[in-house]
């Protein structure tokens, strides 16, 4: 920092310009550097800014390195040239280093190849486990193939009665009838029309037209219904967090802290709300698996975690905790008893509130 503001030491004042005006002693404080030494000595790390460091010295040269030994590989051994192909998984997961360390968005491909790794692990270990892909509301066409319904069977088994259902109102024994459901076909898929009959209820969309943004309102009532694929590492994978279930719950809450975070002067923010929205979801499926207990000791450490962030983010996300504080404590968010509560979910039609906060 010196070395930085050396060049204009002739001019740098750090103390209010002279006036003739008396002037507030309260305004102006002055330490000795042994003091601020003091002061500096005294003061606790701060986990960020030392995973911020960490990312910094260790992680990002980590990635640089695997990059480069790729590209000294590369020309050093040509014979095979599967790796070059832009749709295998190397090159798919290598690309999407790349563009990250660029700043730059992952293409959906990176998605895709995950979906796929993760299933093609699942058939390895026998199970019959129905993961769902991730849908791109520009392009679906209007109806849900059977796996979703066949993903949202599960997913009652391990959410029914619990925070996640009632938080997002669900009826599973709505969910639980289309098991039986006949499916039809559409562009070669087998579908389920009552399965996506369900998520355009739910989503308030009465009549059956195209747009982006009633596309994305029915998609991520398909997700939350099946908790996209969440409920499918409990049941019947089985994967507990070895921290303890409250700590993914944590985890992403500051992911929903951050990406709300980036939505004020935002001039195109709802990647950044359906981004928050996905985090919150997955931080409300962590809380349903703990106990009472452990859910109101997360809800007040939300709530202090909320109050250390820009106020921007705490004026959007205020009405959020209140929701959860309401269903929480026996509440619905259907029923008008909470006028300040709200539901967050990523997409809306016509303007999303959070843009505002309002």
């Amino acid at each position: 920092m010196l070395e930085e503001i050396g060049p204009f030491a002739d001019r740098l004042r750090f103390l209010p310009r002279p006036s003739g005006a008396p002037q507030k002693a309260s305004l102006t404080q002055r330490w000795t550097v042994g003091q601020v030494r003091e002061r500096l000595a005294a003061r606790r790390p701060s986990a960020a800014v030392a995973a911020m460091n960490e990312a910094l010295t260790v992680w990002n040269p980590f990635a640089d390195e695997l990059l480069a030994r790729y590209r000294r590989l590369a020309a050093e051994h040509t014979l095979c040239t599967k790796h070059r192909n832009p749709k295998e998984n190397l090159a798919i997961l290598r690309t999407a280093l790349q563009d990250v360390l660029e700043g730059r968005r992952p293409s959906r491909l990176l998605q895709h190849a995950v979906d796929s790794m993760v299933a093609e692990r699942g058939r390895q270990a026998g199970l019959a486990v129905p993961l769902v892909e991730e849908l791109a509301a520009d392009i679906f066409m209007g109806s849900f193939s059977a796996k979703f319904r066949d993903a949202a069977l599960p997913a009652a088994d391990v959410m029914e009665g619990g925070l996640y259902a009632r938080y997002c109102g669900i009826d599973y024994a709505a969910v639980r009838d289309l098991a039986d459901a006949p499916l039809g076909e559409r562009f070669g898929t087998r579908v389920c029309e009552g399965f996506t009959a369900l998520c355009r209820r739910r989503a308030g969309i009465r009549e059956r037209r195209w747009s982006v943004p009633s596309n994305g309102m029915l998609i991520e009532q398909a997700q939350i219904l099946t908790t996209h694929n969440l409920a499918a590492l409990v049941r019947p994978i089985g994967l507990s967090p070895s921290p303890g279930r409250p700590d993914p719950a944590r985890r992403a809450f500051e992911g929903v802290c951050r990406q709300v975070g980036r939505v004020f002067g935002n001039p195109r923010p709802l990647r950044a709300v359906k981004d928050a929205a996905y985090a919150w979801r997955q931080t409300l499926f962590s809380m349903s698996l703990c106990t009472p207990a452990e859910q109101d000791a997360l809800a007040a450490w939300m709530q202090e975690e909320l109050r250390r962030r820009p106020a921007q983010t705490i004026i959007r996300l205020n009405p959020v905790l209140t929701g959860l504080r309401h269903v929480l404590a026996g509440g619905d968010l259907d029923d008008g008893s909470a006028p300040a509560a709200r539901r967050f979910l990523g997409w809306q039609e016509g303007g999303h509130w959070m843009r505002t906060g309002g």
